[in-house]
């Protein structure tokens, strides 16, 4: 088998859509923000791929790749011109086909300055017909990215046409789609049921990298950035971030950024991976990372992730599997998980966000604390420490060991005794408790540890 380019780790993938254009078929690739679909769908074109995945059969099919965010205007027209565009790019670049390059420019100028508004759809079937009968390939091949807005946005027309040139070619015309959500959660309406058929038997959803291919982005980013990451952290941005290839790399900043500060030289590097760990849920770039998924989802997946971090709160198998099949959700021996620790952090926010004037509250973005809506009087370093790893665990029991290694450091474990931990939280509590004697959030549990209450 094949070594695909670094630093792809989408091998199956890849050879999936290959499997599906070898048999004629148009195929979408689903996936939430930054799952890595950019990167598929332009490894489909690049040479190196080809050779890798399509062996023999690298010549036959003349895939284009078709960046949607680089339309000029989201009309029929400008859709049309991006396509005739991007092929005319491709056959350009191929550097064999002057005959069919010529034609084409012919008809890229019809299409810009069209006679007659029946001009546009002609001149676009027409650079179809000569990229399909007179280039000598077995198949165009279309690859959409960023397809989500055109799929929202344009006419219905548009997409018959997309059909009907498909039903006319057969085999000579495939299309690769790239989305955040399944075609037919985007739209469905009867001007689009026939083309997004072509894919409902062939979509893909995008997992989260397994271990090798997340070890290579993280070795992969590293080079460009020139920094050195160990063993432990490599297991520390896995373990944080999954497969995600953009939490992966949000992560790599961040450590990155802590390993070059003053600070980073007088302390161990585990204990500054447990310093950055606390950090991390406040971290712009994995912020932005996470609400981008969050984004992704619609407003009752939102609410099905607020109950499943919710205590108590029941949520069924078949209500998950939207979550699921976009790898958000999967499942252990212990029940349903999130994909990976900073992205169940996020939703832990979103829970309490959605109950401002209930319970405790972290602003992780200021570091301002508030009680049932109020702010409070700002905490000492050691207090805010403590909250703030309360926080990242709501409703969960945090024991003294992870409280001594989050709060001090991992090196006083044998110097921070019960009365010196017991001392910190009845400070905590006299600032967060409307009645710190008879304590509502932050809880003691009996030989166990401690636990703050997240808004019920």
């Amino acid at each position: 088998m094949h070594e695909l380019p670094d630093p792809i780790g989408r091998e199956a993938d890849l050879r999936y859509v290959v499997r599906c254009i070898a048999e004629a078929r148009c195929c979408s690739i689903v996936g939430v923000s930054n799952m890595g679909k950019s990167t598929l769908m332009r490894a489909l074109t690049l040479p190196e791929v080809k050779e890798a995945v399509l062996a023999e059969a690298a010549d036959e099919h003349l895939w284009v790749y078709i960046d949607c965010n680089r339309v000029l205007e989201r009309s029929e027209q400008g859709f049309y011109e991006l396509i005739l565009r991007s092929i005319r790019d491709k056959v350009e670049e191929r550097g064999n086909l002057s005959g069919l390059l010529a034609q084409l420019e012919k008809i890229y100028a019809t299409l810009i300055h069209p006679p007659t508004p029946l001009h546009v759809p002609l001149s676009f079937n027409q650079a179809i017909e000569e990229a399909v009968l007179e280039a000598g390939f077995d198949s165009l091949v279309l690859c959409f990215d960023e397809f989500d807005p055109i799929m929202t946005a344009l006419p219905g027309t548009v997409f018959r046409r997309l059909r009907a040139l498909k039903d006319r070619f057969d085999a000579g015309v495939c299309y690769v789609t790239a989305t955040d959500r399944p075609l037919w959660e985007i739209r469905n309406d009867r001007d689009v049921v026939e083309f997004y058929e072509l894919f409902t038997p062939h979509t893909r959803y995008l997992a989260p990298l397994g271990e090798s291919g997340a070890r290579r982005v993280v070795e992969h980013w590293a080079a460009r950035q020139g920094v050195r990451f160990d063993e432990a952290d490599l297991q520390f941005i896995r373990a944080q971030a999954d497969g995600h290839p953009g939490l992966l790399q949000a992560v790599c900043w961040a450590l990155s950024h802590a390993m070059a500060e003053p600070a980073a030289q007088t302390v161990s590097r585990a204990t500054l991976r447990r310093l950055l760990e606390e950090r991390l849920p406040n971290d712009l770039i994995v912020r932005s990372e996470c609400a981008k998924l969050w984004s992704d989802l619609s407003a009752a997946e939102q609410e099905r992730l607020i109950r499943l971090v919710t205590p108590g709160a029941r949520v069924m198998v078949d209500e998950l599997e939207s979550l699921q099949r976009k790898h958000l959700v999967r499942y252990t021996g212990d029940g349903p998980v999130l994909l990976c620790p900073l992205f169940e952090a996020f939703v832990r926010q979103e829970r309490v966000h959605r109950s401002p004037d209930r319970g405790v509250r972290v602003d992780l973005d200021t570091g301002h604390v508030y009680v049932d809506g109020q702010r409070i009087e700002p905490l000492t370093d050691l207090e805010y420490r403590l909250l703030a790893l309360l926080y990242r665990h709501l409703d969960e029991v945090v024991d003294k060991y992870a409280i001594v290694e989050g709060v001090w450091g991992a090196e006083y474990l044998d110097e921070v005794d019960d009365a010196r931990i017991e001392r910190l939280v009845s400070r905590l509590r006299a600032k967060i408790e409307p009645d710190p004697h008879e304590p509502q959030y932050l809880q003691t549990i009996r030989g166990r540890g401690y636990r703050l209450v997240g808004p019920g």
